[in-house]
């Protein structure tokens, strides 16, 4: 089983001049958490079946490229609060969908 992400899970993100202190650890907090899912995954604790793992893996992908189009966007106006909570609605988003996954609460 193989769950690809465009950085590795422990990955730093780069944090933008002037970035609020809160949001960052907002951000390290979701990083963590879906690091630690994503490893349970990879360890297949989950049980999560290959037709599961692959709409899962399509998921997080979109995921995944609105993070990083959010992300780049922040970094070009880190005072802009729209964009700080666009950034962590995708992480809210990712980390929901790798709890109802892991915990066989959603059917995909």
């Amino acid at each position: 089983m193989v769950l690809r992400g465009r950085l590795p899970a422990d990955a730093a993100m780069p944090t933008p001049r002037g970035f609020v202190q809160d949001f960052a650890s907002v951000e390290t907090e979701y990083l963590s958490a879906t690091s630690e899912i994503l490893r349970a995954v990879h360890a297949g604790d989950a049980q999560l079946s290959p037709a599961t793992v692959a709409i899962l893996e399509k998921n997080l992908a979109v995921i995944d490229d609105a993070l990083h189009e959010s992300r780049d966007a922040l970094m070009r106006d880190p005072a802009n609060s729209a964009l700080r909570e666009m950034v962590l609605g995708s992480y809210r988003q990712k980390l929901d969908l790798l709890r109802r996954v892991t915990a066989g609460r959603v059917e995909l």
